[in-house]
């Protein structure tokens, strides 16, 4: 692309390690600049990194991110599974986005506790309650209020999720719910923050390289 760029007369001839930190590196980029989020979400990038597909350009779509973080959550939101006929992760975030007093609705349906409610926002509002990122379910999992997993067992729970180890899945739930005090409790967790992640999840890290890249392009 940048040799392209090169040919056309758009920017300089030189070196492409000249060109990338003099251009593109990520601390040269306004990631603030509307135009670009414009640009995004109205699908003008020719081939938007991870976003190129039906899929990618529905979730940015509807999303419409404006900031690498919203842009690194779609990454991974748009890779969660949803049982047959249910809300997509997608849809969810949207919902709870707009509006997040249908996560606190959602809580009360549940019959959660306002202490519980209090131990899980943390984990959830920052996501407009979809847990899409593989450490945030290690947290989840780590919180002594919660199952109490040492980093060890939380490490060993995300890999049998994000490795899809469907044969481990049956005696990850067993060991959530022995942990979790409160069954209840232990429910929601389990249907909203490990379930949706068992098809496929990224990490943090994963999905702000890929956003980075995106915006890159964008620019």
């Amino acid at each position: 692309e940048i040799k392209l760029l090169q040919k056309y007369g758009v920017i300089q001839q030189a070196p492409l390690r000249q060109v990338y930190d003099d251009l593109l590196l990520p601390a040269r980029i306004d990631e603030k600049d509307p135009a670009l989020w414009d640009k995004i979400n109205a699908n003008e990038v020719r081939d938007l990194f991870q976003f190129n597909s039906n899929t990618g350009l529905n979730t940015i779509k509807k999303i419409k991110p404006r900031n690498i973080t919203e842009l690194a959550i779609a990454n991974a939101v748009m890779r969660l599974m949803a049982p047959q006929g249910a809300e997509t992760p997608t849809d969810r975030y949207v919902r709870m986005k707009n509006d997040i007093s249908n996560w606190y609705k959602e809580c009360e349906n549940y019959h959660l506790t306002q202490e519980q409610i209090k131990i899980l926002e943390p984990y959830y509002l920052p996501y407009s309650a979809v847990i899409c990122m593989q450490e945030s379910l290690m947290e989840i999992l780590m919180d002594k209020n919660i199952a109490g997993f040492s980093l060890s067992e939380a490490n060993a729970a995300r890999k049998v999720v994000a490795k899809k180890r469907f044969d481990k899945i049956n005696a990850l739930k067993e060991q959530v719910f022995s942990a979790t005090p409160d069954q209840n409790f232990a429910q929601y967790v389990w249907e909203t923050a490990i379930s949706p992640q068992l098809g496929y999840s990224f990490s943090l890290p994963h999905c702000l390289g890929y956003g980075w890249i995106a915006l890159q392009e964008a620019y």
